[in-house]
């Protein structure tokens, strides 16, 4: 998150893809990012960063 403009992922058999992080919040957060998400957060004090990868 610190550098956004250099972000990339590697999938495998592929080379790195860049992309943009985005970090999400409020209902976007669990609701249409990732559900399993819920199970986890509920059985910790912690929050867990939810952060959407969309390729540039």
């Amino acid at each position: 998150m610190a550098r956004p403009d250099r972000a990339s992922i590697e999938l495998p058999g592929e080379g790195p893809r860049p992309v943009t992080p985005q970090r999400l919040d409020g209902t976007d957060r669990i609701a249409e990012a990732q559900p399993r998400i819920a199970k986890y957060q509920s059985k910790s004090g912690r929050r867990y960063p939810v952060v959407r990868l969309t390729g540039r």
